[in-house]
Formats: structure tokens, C-alpha cells, sequence
């Protein structure tokens, strides 16, 4: 049976809750950690190396993201959907089953 807590550390004026550990962190400015203490995005899950997502509109994992439903990735008029990784698509026959694209796609192969 484990207690939680929360608390305000003296140097800070963050607000966590602990366990064994602390575990979530709401600080002053409005960021959550979620499994970190230095939230670096509006939300942050995890730590990790984050170089993009900065402010309070921003969302940062660290590990897998799973979606059941649909994601909706900002405007085609002036946001940019970036993958630095490689696009696999999965369908109950094992491949990628439709990808629609609006607007221009381009490819930087290495």
C-alpha cells in the first residue's frame, strides 16, 4: 500500500505529488511533468532530449504514443506535420490501408 503526497519544495514554487518518488509536477508558470520535475512543454511525459516542444501549447512524450481514434494535426495553411522517423502503417490486413495528404509533400532521404 503506498501514500502520496503533496508538496512544495523550498526552491521552487511547483506543486508535486510523491509517492516513492515524485511523480507529477504542476509548476508555477502552468507546465505539467508527468514522470519529470522540468517540464519543458505545456504537458511532458517523460524525460527525453526536447528541442521542440517549449511552451504551454506544446505536448512532449518520451516513449510510444497510442491513439485509438483520430488525430487531427493542425493546419494545412500554416502548420508542419515533421516525422524523423520512418512512416509505418499498420490495418487489420498488416499494411498501411490509406494515407491522405492535402497540400505538397517532399522527402529527404539519407
Amino acid at each position: 500500500n503506498v501514500n502520496w503526497y503533496a508538496y512544495i519544495p523550498a526552491s521552487t514554487k511547483d506543486l508535486r505529488l510523491y509517492d516513492t518518488a515524485d511523480r507529477v509536477t504542476f509548476q508555477n508558470g502552468g507546465k505539467v511533468g508527468i514522470g519529470t520535475t522540468v517540464p519543458a512543454a505545456g504537458l511532458t511525459i517523460g524525460t527525453g532530449t526536447n528541442t521542440n516542444a517549449v511552451t504551454l501549447n506544446d505536448l512532449y512524450v518520451t516513449g510510444n504514443l497510442e491513439v485509438d481514434g483520430s488525430i487531427w494535426l493542425g493546419d494545412i495553411n500554416t502548420d508542419t506535420l515533421t516525422l524523423g522517423a520512418n512512416l509505418v502503417g499498420t490495418s487489420a490486413t498488416g499494411t498501411l490501408s490509406s494515407l491522405t495528404v492535402t497540400g505538397s509533400v517532399s522527402s529527404n532521404s539519407r
